[in-house]
């Protein structure tokens, strides 16, 4: 008898190692806090960074992150980086942030 589970998909693996590359820059060179979105709360934003200023201090100051990891977001090369095409109501919730968005490409190869 074939027993069912959920399964961990190539997606997930790939988008998971891409969160991790960034989580490791944030924390390790910045040196500021990552706070990751829990899936079932991500609409459009996979992290937050909170921004730590001199003395350890906490800024109140933070960025929002999409992370987006795989070799197909490098296809759209263009004179200054490469052409992300996403979908309008990511655009729209990002235009009406009150805070930054950061947009970041992952090739974890």
């Amino acid at each position: 008898m074939s027993h069912k589970f959920p399964i961990y998909s190539a997606s997930r693996k790939i988008g998971n190692k891409g969160v991790t590359f960034v989580r490791n820059i944030v924390e390790n060179q910045f040196e500021w806090v990552f706070r990751p979105t829990h899936l079932e709360d991500d609409f459009g934003i996979d992290a937050y960074f909170d921004v730590v200023g001199d003395h350890d201090s906490f800024t109140g100051k933070y960025l929002g992150v999409q992370i987006k990891t795989g070799k197909s977001y490098f296809k759209n090369l263009n004179p200054i980086g490469w052409k992300y095409i996403g979908e309008n109501k990511h655009l729209n919730y990002f235009l009406n942030s009150n805070f930054p968005i950061l947009l970041v490409i992952v090739d974890v190869d």
